[in-house]
């Protein structure tokens, strides 16, 4: 009978009242457990020459462009100056309409009569100074007729573009070119002073104003490009400019207020919002790696 020599390692612990053994296999079978076979998946990506460009991200929302530079608002609201009723409302929503083209109707028949009564006392008007300037070359008349005529002329002219003024206050027009965005009164209707009849927007003149943080508010400036992302899920950016930068910080949000134009054909509606990102450095021709090929690897010290 065969004997095998099996080395044992007694363990054991003082006190304790008990051992624990452990069966030393052969060497050949620890390193077979030690093999752990590994597959590393790799992937080649190529290195570019690309334009980098730091940007600043924010949202925003979209409004008509405020008055300055010696043009009106991209947006009016009418208001009525006095209590009247209204006779008539010659267009509808979603109408275009040009600048100066009548949107609501006060009853205005007070107010055409005193135009028609100037239109005459101005026509007479006209012609006693043709007839005193007639007189004048044939030395039929007096100096002081000819003033006399002169200063009737003046009443009279002044005397219509007065009752054109009040007409204008019964007849409200828009002070824009643009769409009829919403009309709150119907004829027939009473209406008290400043009561707001309708509303007027140039859909070619609207703007983005967004909230930049203050920290990041010095790399924004006026003429910058901005890219504006209306749907996330879209692939459709317009693109606009930066238009104004306010000098100021609201002490409330850390922020500062930022308006950025934009493009006439970008489809954007007045109060819609969308996203902003304003393009604040570029360096072209750079070396770059796609993201995916940065990895930040984290080194634990025990």
């Amino acid at each position: 009978m065969r004997r095998f020599l099996t080395t044992i390692i007694v363990l054991a612990v003082i006190g304790g009242g008990w051992a624990a053994l452990k069966w030393l296999m052969p060497a050949e079978h620890e390193a077979a457990e030690e093999k752990i076979a590994t597959e590393v998946a790799v992937q080649v990506a190529k290195v570019a020459r690309v334009t980098l460009r730091a940007r600043v991200d924010t949202y925003g929302t979209v409004e008509p462009e405020p008055a300055g530079g010696g043009k009106p608002a991209g947006a009016a609201s009418l208001s009525a100056p006095a209590a009247g009723i209204v006779m008539a409302v010659p267009v509808k929503e979603g109408e275009s309409v040009k600048a100066g083209a009548v949107i609501v109707r006060l009853d205005d028949r007070i107010a055409l009569a005193q135009v028609e009564k100037a239109r005459h006392a101005l026509v007479f008007a006209e012609q006693q100074m043709a007839r005193q300037n007639r007189l004048k070359a044939g030395e039929g008349t007096s100096e002081k007729a000819i003033q006399e005529a002169a200063q009737q002329l003046a009443a009279a002219r002044a005397e219509l573009a007065a009752a054109q003024a009040q007409l204008a206050l019964v007849q409200l027009a828009s002070p824009l070119d643009g769409i009829v965005a919403r009309i709150h009164v119907q004829p027939g209707q009473t209406v008290e002073p400043n009561t707001v009849v309708a509303e007027i927007v140039d859909p070619g003149r609207l703007v983005i104003t967004a909230h930049v943080p203050a920290a990041e508010a010095p790399t924004v400036r006026p003429g910058q490009p901005a890219e504006l992302i209306a749907d996330r899920n879209s692939n459709n950016v317009a693109r606009g400019v930066v238009l104004f930068v306010s000098p100021q910080v609201d002490a409330k949000t850390a922020t500062t207020l930022v308006r950025v134009a934009a493009p006439a054909n970008a489809g954007l509606r007045p109060g819609q919002f969308v996203q902003v990102r304003i393009i604040t450095e570029e360096r072209a021709g750079r070396l770059a790696v796609p993201r995916e090929a940065v990895y930040t690897l984290s080194l634990i010290h025990i």
